[in-house]
């Protein structure tokens, strides 16, 4: 696995071969990435991991996915955790990112039950796995974002598609 630099975000270069030997780039899109689709459970790979401070005040964990299979084979989409703390400047995007967080987060519960031999509530998350994560299959549910951070309801046009939940491995 090669780290790229990118501006402040790198580029994270995974191989794998889901069925056969070929090389995948994987790329964490930009901030202003937008995609919609029906919300469903998708196999995806795991094509890295940012941290931010979201609004300045509050730390963010984004996973990125890419949908493996199927008609929107390709599309990327973010799964966006809260975190206690994380380690990062005020408006940028870090890649492989540091944070502590509680043991009923959404991140700890999606990596707990990708790694449950790793992670226990004694033995909480500081960093994603990105290593072991980019090479595996892994079943993730979409759902569509409605709402923005003020909880209004955004125009139908402006609604766009989150992983709402990491599954587990896919078989």
């Amino acid at each position: 696995m090669d780290i790229l630099p990118h501006d402040n975000v790198s580029e994270l270069v995974i191989k794998f071969s889901p069925g056969g030997d070929r090389a995948r780039i994987g790329s964490i899109p930009n901030a202003d990435h937008f995609v919609r689709i029906p919300d469903e459970s998708y196999i995806a790979y795991f094509i890295g991991a940012e941290g931010s401070l979201y609004r300045g005040l509050r730390g963010k964990v984004a996973l990125w996915f890419e949908i493996a299979e199927g008609t929107h084979q390709g599309t990327r989409l973010p799964s966006y955790c809260n975190v206690k703390e994380i380690e990062c400047g005020e408006g940028q995007r870090w890649r492989h990112p540091r944070f502590s967080v509680g043991r009923n987060s959404y991140l700890t519960q999606y990596l707990a039950e990708l790694f449950p031999d790793r992670f226990t509530p004694d033995a909480l998350p500081t960093t994603v796995p990105e290593q072991d994560m980019a090479n595996r299959p892994i079943l993730i549910k979409t759902r569509t974002s409605r709402k923005n951070h003020k909880r209004r309801r955004r125009p139908e046009p402006f609604n766009y598609s989150v992983v709402a939940d990491v599954q587990g491995w896919a078989d």
